[in-house]
């Protein structure tokens, strides 16, 4: 499985509005269609500054790429923040709370 990035403004840009948001203890995860015929997933982080140190930010993005390929998420477009306070989660509640985006984000859509 390979994981990509997302770089561009225009790539948050569309993910912003056309992404589906979902709310877990641990983390929060906006979800789009892959853009194109890559297959891949693409992953994006918004770690605040105020979530902690530089050290704790970049290891809550370890997690959630290891925790992603443990998953096996589907491919998409996906932008992942933690909950306040949460940067420090463990890498289990990162993989639980990944494992019930996997059951949502595939369970069909309902019509406003």
């Amino acid at each position: 499985m390979r994981l990509g990035q997302l770089r561009r403004r225009a790539e948050f840009e569309r993910l912003r509005n056309e992404g589906r948001r979902f709310g877990f203890p641990t983390i929060w995860v906006v979800v789009a269609p892959a853009a194109g015929e890559s297959g891949e997933i693409r992953l994006a982080f918004a770690v605040p500054r105020k979530s902690g140190s530089a050290v704790e930010r970049n290891r809550f993005r370890r997690r959630v790429r290891e925790a992603v390929r443990t998953v096996g998420l589907p491919p998409g477009d996906y932008l992942v923040g933690p909950r306040p306070g949460r940067v420090a989660a463990s890498f289990d509640e990162i993989v639980a709370d990944l494992t019930r985006l996997k059951a949502r984000s595939q369970a069909p859509q309902e019509d406003p």
